[in-house]
């Protein structure tokens, strides 16, 4: 995978704080390489969009259920 540094999305993370919504925000982008190319699947899928949700959210939910 190659990471474009000067990518606002980039920076952002780089300047996050909380050490485990940095680590959520860096899955994430890995999945979406992988949703972009068909190769996220199943679970991790499941665990992506439950993973987004919360991201946005800012606290942590419940089940989803897809």
């Amino acid at each position: 995978m190659t990471v474009n540094a000067n990518h606002p999305i980039y920076q952002q993370i780089l300047r996050e704080e909380n050490t485990e919504k940095q680590g959520k925000q860096i899955r994430n982008l890995a999945d979406l390489a992988l949703l972009s190319q068909g190769l996220l699947t199943g679970s991790g899928l499941t665990d992506f969009v439950k993973r987004s949700v919360e991201l946005m959210s800012g606290e942590q939910k419940g089940r989803i259920i897809l």
